[in-house]
């Protein structure tokens, strides 16, 4: 039985750093900003993306960028290609270098991610920090797309530029926010690392929804997204008052239901929302009226209603 440590007496290399600041608990690999490292394309050059200059670090070294970087890309044999553009760290030499390059290509844009796995993976050796999924097309000189798949760590939290950073971010443990969703990397009962989406700020999906909620037909392939609370106000003099939203929506307001939230009985008070242009409902706000039997408005009455807004 033999245990190698790396910690107690004598120097630590190069080759041991990323290793030793892995299991200290320390980053795999961020970026320190938001404009540091970030992949865009280069409309003058053919297959070309450019890196900004900025701070990173992956596996304990720290690398600082002092002007931006253009990455070409090979034109496909065929069809299009994903490559994966990273920050390529090699501790093979005593001292290292750090440079920005691309990983060979696949057609489909998560399987371009995992041929990260067949290479350059091994802290210590040489090892990808991902930047940017890059799609280019044979014989066409623009990008075709970008897909930005930077992260940020700090203060024991991840904040992921897209839904691909769960590809290379696979330590059990591991929590990120990626735009509504908090991921949390957890581990089964059967021992196998898992990712788990937590419900916060998650939008919540209605079946049939569609044109059949007021105030217009929902676009195809946006989910719908629900709030709901209590609120107390007075009408205005001609009986209209408005609910500020807690959260505005992040396109536009679908439909709200008002009902009253009053411990006793107000004259069977109706709370009616009113889509009306220029004071009506939108994102950030609902515009409602109160009636009364028959069909009374009802001015400057102090009221609790308990509402539910649908929007998108």
């Amino acid at each position: 039985m033999a245990i190698t440590s790396i910690g107690y007496g004598g120097p630590v290399n190069e080759a041991q750093v990323p290793t030793w600041a892995r299991a200290l608990g320390g980053l795999d690999y961020a970026v320190m900003d938001a404009a540091a490292w970030k992949v865009t394309a280069v409309g003058a050059a053919a297959r070309t993306v450019q890196v900004a200059a900025g701070r990173g670090v992956g596996r304990g070294i720290y690398d600082v960028s002092d002007e931006p970087v253009q990455v070409v890309l090979p034109n496909p044999a065929s069809g299009q290609l994903w490559h994966l553009v990273v920050a390529r760290r090699d501790t093979t030499a005593p001292g290292g270098t750090t440079t920005f390059t691309y990983a060979d290509g696949a057609a489909d844009p998560w399987a371009a991610l995992a041929l990260r796995h067949t290479f350059e993976t091994t802290a210590g050796i040489t090892d990808d920090q991902p930047l940017a999924l890059v799609r280019v097309q044979k014989d066409t000189a623009a990008i075709v797309q970008v897909q930005p798949m930077r992260c940020w760590q700090a203060n024991g939290g991840t904040v992921g530029e897209s839904d691909y950073v769960r590809g290379y971010l696979e330590r059990e443990g591991t929590q990120m926010w990626v735009g509504r969703d908090l991921w949390v990397r957890g581990v089964t009962a059967a021992g196998a690392a898992e990712w788990v989406r937590t419900l916060l700020q998650r939008p919540v999906n209605l079946l049939a929804a569609g044109s059949a909620i007021a105030g217009g037909a929902l676009p195809a392939g946006v989910p719908v997204m629900v709030q709901a609370g209590t609120h107390v106000g007075t009408t205005d003099a001609n009986g209209f008052a408005i609910l500020n939203l807690p959260t505005p929506f992040p396109n536009g307001l679908l439909t709200a239901v008002l009902s009253s939230g009053d411990g006793q009985a107000t004259g069977s008070t109706v709370f009616q929302v009113s889509q009306t242009s220029g004071t009506g409902s939108n994102r950030t706000r609902v515009v409602y009226a109160a009636y009364s039997p028959p069909n009374n408005r009802r001015p400057n009455i102090l009221h609790r209603v308990n509402w539910v807004a649908f929007g998108w």
